[in-house]
């Protein structure tokens, strides 16, 4: 776990987060209406719940997450609503609660064409946990947890039928992030992304393909302090690989290329170097998958540096024993360069966690993580142990 979480990496995961552990049939509400609710209650102990590198607090949290996803096809296209809540209660430290929530909708056309469509939007609103993000430094200087509302909409044209040796996609993202209080501290960090991207996928086998993505982002922020040089930058990549994809034991991809990032202030640091996306999943058995997620890039930062280098790789593995007992181990690092600032920052994890399943719409999950982070400053280090227990249903 890091503790700059960035607000759009946690909208993100707040729309990919449903459950795919416990399975279920989709409940047919008419013809080509189909409706999956869930819901997942989790029950976490932390011993260092602010993050802070001594005088350390520890905290249990209840957290209460209904999912609903809502699928419409039809002859011609396909629609899916995505909503996931998240309603968090500490239970015996005076933190005040909080409730997350995200909403995804999404319209493609019918995948035979060769001409493929697609349209999405999502909102997401969230938090930050004190001690993370822009109260990393001191977890006291906000009396609660800083808010954000997360916009985003997403298209995309692809050219290629199914079959095709060859497709090509285009399309643009418009994203934007805001922050709902304490605007003093926060606003300086409200920004908006512009992206245009093309992908090229040309099949060299049956689940095979290479592969060469090309997007360039413009990144603009909504308010500039007069007495720093404006974080407003352009970045360009250019990544080429290979994807695995179909009925192959090894899904994913794995890319390397080029990254640019230019200010438009000539007094800040630009970067030109490496970029590595590595997303693995190795089906070694029926009943073993191993995971790997390798990557390379630049990400904005909360201080007043210019950016950060981030470099991570996590592996995981999940093995099932039988049929009602499944195992989980998770281990990550990342380094993090703040380029303009004399810091730089070494997280890593371990998490080992074990599940029952009853019944296919039930899992029971015990799991125990461990996080620590080193930095060159010490009042952001920390470690802390996190034991949880959650439990997933699908109604």
């Amino acid at each position: 776990m890091h503790k700059t979480v960035k607000p759009i990496a946690t909208a993100y995961l707040m729309l990919t987060s449903y459950s795919s552990h416990a399975q279920q049939q989709p409940i047919r509400l008419a013809e080509g209406v189909e409706l999956i609710p869930a819901v997942t209650i989790n029950y976490r102990h932390d011993n260092n719940i602010y993050y802070a590198e001594s005088n350390r607090e520890t905290g249990s949290v209840l957290q209460t997450t209904p999912q609903l996803k809502l699928t419409i096809h039809n002859e011609n296209y396909t629609s899916q609503i995505d909503y996931v809540g998240k309603y968090g209660h500490y239970l015996n430290i005076q933190e005040p609660d909080y409730y997350d929530q995200g909403l995804a909708a999404k319209l493609s056309n019918s995948a035979h064409s060769k001409h493929n469509v697609q349209i999405g939007a999502k909102i997401v609103q969230g938090h930050q946990p004190r001690g993370t993000g822009l109260t990393e430094f001191d977890a006291n200087i906000t009396s609660r947890a800083i808010k954000f509302n997360q916009y985003q909409i997403d298209s995309r044209y692809e050219y290629g039928s199914q079959g095709a040796k060859g497709k090509l996609a285009i399309g643009i993202n418009l994203s934007q992030l805001d922050y709902g209080n304490f605007k003093q501290l926060t606003k300086n960090n409200e920004y908006a992304k512009y992206r245009v991207f093309s992908e090229f996928d040309y099949k060299i086998g049956k689940v095979t393909a290479l592969s060469i993505d090309l997007n360039q982002t413009k990144i603009v922020y909504k308010h500039s302090d007069s007495n720093l040089a404006s974080r407003d930058s352009t970045e360009s990549r250019l990544l080429v690989g290979a994807k695995w994809s179909g009925k192959s034991h090894l899904t994913g991809q794995i890319k390397f290329g080029f990254q640019n990032k230019t200010f438009d202030a000539a007094t800040r640091a630009n970067f030109n170097g490496l970029a590595v996306d590595i997303n693995l999943n190795w089906q070694a058995t029926s009943y073993s998958e191993f995971k790997l997620t390798l990557g390379k890039a630049t990400k904005e930062s909360y201080s007043n540096g210019d950016y950060i280098a981030e470099s991570s790789t996590e592996l995981a593995w999940e093995h099932a024993w039988s049929a009602f007992f499944k195992s989980q181990i998770q281990v990550g690092y990342s380094n993090e360069d703040y380029v303009g600032l004399d810091r730089i920052d070494h997280s890593r994890h371990v998490k080992l966690g074990l599940s029952y399943l009853p019944t296919k719409t039930i899992r029971l999950t015990a799991s125990n993580q461990i996080d620590v982070k080193d930095s060159t400053l010490n009042q952001i280090e920390y470690n802390k142990n996190i034991f949880s227990v959650t439990l997933e249903v699908l109604l």
